[in-house]
């Protein structure tokens, strides 16, 4: 009478306990290199109401940013007074405008 395991090797040509253990052995390796190589989740800091008119009131509040945030390791975002828009395309836009006003002085 066949069996499940003589069925799979006769169809695999392998045992279906030994490709069990490699498969196993693979997801070990796995969770170990996911646990060496994890670094964590990034954190963010989060600066609601920036000025973005007049440039001055955004250079002060930049540089108030930047003295209050500057031991931190988490990523910045930014949303400007009275617009709605938020994450990684505004904090860019910031990081623009305040170069940009750098840059005419």
């Amino acid at each position: 009478q066949l069996n499940e395991r003589m069925v799979a090797m006769w169809m695999t040509g392998q045992d279906p306990q030994g490709l069990q253990v490699e498969a196993d052995q693979i997801e070990d390796r796995i969770r170990d290199r996911r646990r060496r190589y994890h670094i964590g989740v990034l954190k963010h800091d989060y600066v609601n109401g920036v000025r973005r008119h007049p440039e001055a009131l955004l250079i002060s509040d930049a540089q108030y940013i930047a003295s209050v945030l500057a031991g931190s390791r988490a990523a910045l975002q930014v949303t400007f007074a009275g617009e709605d828009g938020h994450g990684g395309g505004v904090t860019r836009g910031f990081y623009v405008a305040v170069s940009e006003e750098l840059q005419s002085r």
